[in-house]
């Protein structure tokens, strides 16, 4: 599968100062020309796929989570969802023309919700204007399907796999030092198994998995790429496998 790291330089995503030290994407912008769209053909045609930077992809996902596209599931997070959707522009240079114009803006809300301004003096060239527009869904739809996380990291068994080690730990203490019969240590192992599962999942869903976001969205880990970063591949930990 051919991919293409050089098309990630016409992706630029554009930041509003929101305090002296936080900056947070608002919009991202694709900057096209013949060549940039002659290269999407080409690796669309060969069923390519967009490469983006680690940093690119980074403030990419920090741009979706903002705009409330992974955290769904936490609903008690304090942020205005009826204000969320993520807005991709493209850009289209002409040649020999140093000007450009906004040709394509797509808007998908929070629910999902699709919608699209396509500027009127770019339907005066019908073949121009069916290339950009595909060439502008195509880079949309290839960043959308890298925003989603995945745990791909071998650390995550072990983090996955310190809750057995606790229920290990409780049926040793239930089997040796509880003076009951032997069906009545099987039936209370598996209660105590049974809610430590329970309370773990919970404390790794609601509490640490929570705590990470509001980082994220709020505090210490919002306003670097690097500290981005970071949080995200705290979130891929957290993901089951």
């Amino acid at each position: 599968m051919k991919s293409d790291r050089n098309l990630s330089s016409c992706i630029r995503i554009e930041e509003d100062r929101v305090s002296r030290q936080l900056s947070i994407p608002s919009r991202v912008y694709f900057d096209l020309d013949l060549d940039t769209i002659n290269k999407i053909e080409q690796i669309r045609n060969q069923r390519g796929s967009l490469r983006l930077s680690p940093q690119q992809l980074t403030n990419l996902r920090y741009y979706g989570l903002i705009n409330c596209a992974f955290v769904h599931d936490f609903d008690d997070l304090e942020i205005d969802k009826s204000q969320s959707a993520l807005t991709f522009s493209s850009n289209y240079f002409p040649a020999n023309q140093g000007l450009s114009t906004t040709v394509v803006r797509s808007k998908i809300d929070f629910a999902g919700q699709i919608s699209q301004e396509i500027q009127q003096d770019l339907w005066q060239d019908s073949q121009l204007s069916s290339r950009v527009i595909q060439a502008h869904h195509w880079l949309t739809t290839e960043i959308l399907k890298q925003l989603p996380l995945e745990n791909k990291s071998r650390i995550s068994f072990v983090f996955w796999g310190l809750r057995y080690l606790y229920a290990i730990a409780l049926f040793m203490i239930i089997w040796y030092f509880l003076p009951f019969g032997f069906f009545s240590k099987i039936i209370i192992n598996g209660i105590g198994f049974y809610l430590l599962k329970i309370s773990i999942q919970d404390l790794i869903d609601r509490q640490i998995t929570k705590f990470v976001l509001y980082q994220l969205i709020f505090g210490w880990l919002s306003n670097r790429t690097h500290k981005r970063q970071l949080g995200f591949k705290l979130l891929s930990l957290l993901i089951p496998s």
